[in-house]
């Protein structure tokens, strides 16, 4: 009888431990989470636009676009994001518009951007698109 309760505890606190990492994992990705969608910010600039898209199942997949207004000069809009988020040189243009993208792979994580600035009578236009992915094997 008493190794009975003995092993009902043992049950009790490996499941408690679980849960307990689960949930310490959990949070540690909502943290990742909301850093990255703050990250493509422009300091200053006015939110025009913030989509998110999560998927939990089969792999997490967090997608984010946005769009983003500055009276800042072009030059510093598209420096900021070339060099914040290491995408270098634009990649392509067209008209009054830089595109600029990166992607990385840290272990199992991927990390897609794809920044277009552009120049208008208006002010720059930001258009970010952002994507988070866990890839299991």
């Amino acid at each position: 009888m008493r190794l009975f309760k003995q092993t009902k505890w043992i049950w009790a606190g490996a499941i408690t431990l679980t849960v307990a990492i689960a949930a310490g994992l959990f949070g540690l990705l909502t943290i990742i989470v909301i850093q990255d969608r703050e990250a493509v910010h422009y300091p200053g600039a006015e939110k025009i636009t913030n989509h998110d898209v999560i998927r939990v199942f089969p792999n997490f997949f967090y997608r984010q676009d946005a769009s983003f207004r500055s009276q800042d000069d072009f030059n510093s809009v598209f420096n900021w994001y070339s060099t914040g988020f290491h995408l270098g040189p634009e990649k392509t243009a067209q008209s009054g518009c830089s595109h600029m993208y990166n992607s990385e792979i840290l272990y199992l994580v991927q990390r897609i951007i794809s920044v277009t600035v552009c120049d208008t009578i208006n002010g720059r236009m930001v258009f970010v698109q952002r994507t988070l992915s866990l890839n299991l094997p």
